[in-house]
């Protein structure tokens, strides 16, 4: 009988390829939530009460449960969003755009009002979706091999714990995702969307003006170039509902630059001897400053730069330029490994350069560190350390 189900799975899975793929990608799922319950109830207490109320003053919690260790971090300010909206003043939890709590809002209208659940799932869904997107578009312009290694090179990336967690990090790759599939099969519809939700996702969003440019000069089509337009549409939807929701368009910006430890701002961009002081500060193997993971990291994206000019994949080059240079300059590589886990082009060429196939030794140590190195910030996330 066992035997009979494996033939009739593999018989399937070879007719529906994209049903075993999903289901690998559930499974990834399934870990991850079931190695995070091993870390709570498995490993000593080590949650840090005083990290996790300085982050969220307003609301002081001393008693532990287990949402508790998936509410850390950015992940109070999206529930209060989709708990309460934006707080009519300046305050910190306005500098978070409103595309990702608003989702966890419309889904808690189902899920009977509970926000948590509602954001686990929202996260969830579009990593998965993202996923299985990327890898459709490598599979048809590489091959079956390369698109494999390239999403597991994904799902073992340190970063993408936060794909799985309460963070707008999976929306945006969802949504970067959808902007490059667009482009391959040349949908103006879709890179229109992609590229209007992206700044109401994150301030990073504004910059998708690059592929898109870069996509429409290489099309040789002018309509292509009212494209540009919906990026800033974008941002003028976030501008007018941060109007409306505090009484200040710019409030979310301010509230980046005031509050925060990175103290991001535009001026921050172009300021290289800053970034270089940075970039040579270490202080400990990962930390919320001078992290090593986040320069080793750091590395690892310049060479993926390099690589993707020198095999002229400049729409992809022009997306992963600004979605990793951004974050890298604006908050001097703090958080840096999990801002760049949305920029998929580098997980891509390095599945082109290492994957199963050609070097099975290096991308299977590759995927083991990766993966005990996510674990790692796992268990730091939860515990309301400082993980990225």
């Amino acid at each position: 009988m066992n035997q009979s189900l494996i033939r009739f799975w593999s018989s399937y899975s070879t007719r529906y390829p994209w049903i075993s793929f999903c289901g690998a990608l559930l499974l990834w799922k399934i870990t991850f939530f079931l190695a995070l319950y091993m870390a709570v109830y498995l490993l000593p207490p080590i949650f840090n009460f005083e990290f996790y109320n300085q982050n969220f003053p307003w609301v002081k919690e001393n008693r532990l449960t287990l949402l508790t260790f998936v509410r850390t971090w950015d992940a109070r300010h999206y529930l209060s969003i989709a708990d309460r909206g934006y707080p009519p003043f300046h305050h910190p939890t306005t500098a978070f755009f409103p595309l990702y709590p608003g989702l966890i809002f419309f889904l808690s209208l189902f899920s009977g009002g509970n926000t948590v659940l509602a954001g686990l799932l929202v996260s969830s869904v579009c990593s998965i979706l993202g996923a299985y997107l990327l890898y459709e578009i490598v599979r048809k312009r590489f091959d079956e091999t390369t698109a494999r290694s390239a999403i597991l090179l994904l799902c073992a990336f340190p970063g993408t714990i936060f794909f799985s967690l309460i963070y707008a990090e999976s929306l945006l790759f969802l949504l970067l995702v959808i902007l490059v599939h667009g482009m391959e099969r040349r949908n103006f519809k879709e890179i229109a969307a992609s590229a209007f939700l992206l700044p109401l996702t994150k301030a990073a969003g504004l910059f998708a003006v690059l592929p898109i440019l870069t996509y429409a000069i290489r099309s040789g089509q002018k309509k292509n170039l009212l494209l540009l337009a919906y990026p800033l549409l974008g941002f003028a939807a976030y501008l007018l509902i941060m109007w409306q929701a505090s009484g200040d368009a710019f409030s979310g910006l301010s509230a980046q630059k005031e509050f925060f430890v990175g103290q991001a701002s535009v001026a921050t961009l172009f300021d290289v001897p800053r970034f270089l002081g940075k970039l040579f500060h270490l202080q400990a193997l990962h930390d919320i400053d001078g992290s090593l993971i986040d320069r080793i990291i750091f590395v690892w994206y310049c060479l993926g730069l390099i690589t993707l000019l020198l095999k002229k994949e400049f729409e992809l080059l022009f997306l992963a330029l600004p979605f990793g240079m951004v974050p890298a300059f604006s908050l001097g590589l703090m958080s840096f490994t999990r801002y760049v886990s949305v920029v998929f082009p580098l997980f891509v060429v390095t599945a082109t350069l290492s994957n199963t196939d050609k070097h099975p030794r290096v991308f299977w140590s590759i995927v083991v560190l990766s993966l005990l190195t996510q674990y790692l910030f796992l268990i730091r996330h939860i515990n309301a350390l400082w993980a990225g």
